[in-house]
């Protein structure tokens, strides 16, 4: 797919790598080096792909596959907490399980209501706060496709792995390359952001002209 005009350009059987490299083997070589960004799943046939390929492309991850890695890791977390404060799996009546449909909606989706229950069982159940910093992790790791600018894209995504240094990440946080902190650009009310990551400007990656994409 042409990212940038919105354009497929061909549908290619199979799932491994080889159909895809035959595709691109058989476009012309000028064409191929029109392509400065690729974006893609984050599996290793496609990533072969474009290693093999287009190998001066950046690989860009594309922004659906990311954003689900980041809300899986969230729950994971979740989970965690959940049976290290209670004991036992979620049952309808814990506090963190209540929460488990709020906290995969993304922010701009809460009205003040669903925010206000999201802050009040977060309290409740996330005593440690280590929910709700996977929580503002998932967000960050949203708010990182809003750039347009690529020198702040690239602060953006150097801060990220900075605050997944941090001793004081979740383990399986620091796992979702998102950013490790108490707050985040997007806070519920009833928290405080503290994140050293500034608030993200809208972005695209696109080439001179388009950008080449295989996801699956």
């Amino acid at each position: 797919m042409d990212v940038a005009a919105g354009r497929l350009l061909d549908v290619v059987e199979g799932r491994d790598a080889l159909p895809a490299v035959r595709w691109l083997a058989n476009r012309d070589p000028a064409w191929r080096a029109q392509v400065r960004f690729a974006t893609l799943d984050m599996s290793g046939p496609y990533r072969k792909v474009f290693d093999t390929m287009l190998p001066d492309a950046v690989q860009v991850a594309d922004p659906f596959h990311l954003v689900k890695l980041a809300g899986e890791k969230l729950d994971e977390v979740r989970r965690r907490v959940q049976n290290e404060t209670l004991g036992h799996r979620g049952r309808k009546h814990d506090p963190l399980y209540r929460a488990r449909r709020l906290l995969v909606l993304a922010h701009e989706r809460l009205d003040e209501r669903a925010t206000s229950k999201l802050t009040g069982l977060l309290r409740a159940g996330d005593p440690r706060g280590e929910v709700t910093t996977a929580w503002h992790a998932k967000e960050a790791v949203r708010s990182l496709y809003a750039h347009r600018d690529p020198q702040l894209a690239l602060e953006w995504v150097d801060q990220l792995s900075e605050d997944l240094r941090d001793r004081d990440c979740p383990p399986r946080s620091a796992s979702s390359a998102a950013p490790c902190t108490d707050g985040g650009p997007r806070s519920p009310p009833g928290t405080t952001p503290k994140s050293r990551t500034g608030q993200p400007r809208p972005s695209t990656a696109s080439r001179n002209g388009s950008s080449a994409s295989r996801s699956g």
